[in-house]
């Protein structure tokens, strides 16, 4: 296999549907020749939450090697506000995502 074959194949590992911790289930896939993630379920929120399902959560990162996504930014929807975020395959189920604002970072692992 040519070592461009192997890349776009490791690549391509972290497509897919993944479940936060707390609930919920996120498709990351390309888009616009980067990676990026919609919320295509949010879980069971109060009933005075609002629904996210179809939000881009996930936008603009850019495969480093090793399993690693860079230079992407994660979007909370419930601050609106976006951090720079990481990705990180840990196994072929389970993605360990971190973001951070200013030097304070925090990560979850998501399962498929």
């Amino acid at each position: 296999t040519a070592p461009g074959a192997a890349g776009a194949r490791e690549e391509a590992a972290i497509n897919g549907y993944w479940a936060p911790p707390d609930g919920g289930r996120i498709e990351i896939a390309p888009c616009g020749g980067r990676l990026c993630g919609h919320v295509r379920d949010d879980g069971d929120p109060a009933p005075e939450e609002p629904q996210f399902i179809g939000h881009l959560l996930l936008h603009g990162f850019v495969y480093e090697g090793d399993g690693t996504w860079r230079d992407g930014r994660i979007h909370n929807p419930r601050d609106r506000r976006s951090y720079r975020s990481k990705l990180l395959l840990l196994d072929e189920n389970r993605l360990k995502v971190s973001g951070c604002v200013w030097i304070f970072c925090g990560s979850q692992v998501w399962t498929r």
